[in-house]
């Protein structure tokens, strides 16, 4: 996916993920952060755990695990999306933003 994504030109401003339950590969994370740097990630999630850590690694450079540079994000919403009426399954969709500051930084 990472070198899929790398190839496009011109960069797309926003991203859309939907990954399976297990989440976003970590090469796939750090490639968002370092490499395309998107403007907006919309990431849709059946798995809120797995959704919880991918957008800390993704807002956070705390996070040694999956990505610890590039661009920032922060997280704008979570809404759940009850698709499965009658069930304890929800979907969530997380909106996040770039951080404006950091850009310097990856064109330099």
């Amino acid at each position: 996916m990472a070198s899929t994504l790398g190839s496009l030109s011109p960069r797309p401003d926003v991203v859309i993920v939907d990954p399976a339950r297990a989440g976003l590969d970590p090469s796939l994370v750090a490639f968002l952060r370092k490499t395309a740097a998107p403007r907006r990630i919309v990431y849709v999630s059946c798995n809120p755990t797995t959704q919880a850590r991918d957008l800390r690694a993704l807002c956070n450079d705390e996070t040694e695990d999956i990505a610890s540079s590039g661009a920032k994000y922060t997280l704008v919403s979570v809404t759940p999306v009850d698709m499965f009426p009658q069930t304890t399954h929800v979907e969530t969709v997380a909106v996040l933003d770039r951080n404006e500051m950091k850009i310097s930084t990856l064109k330099g």
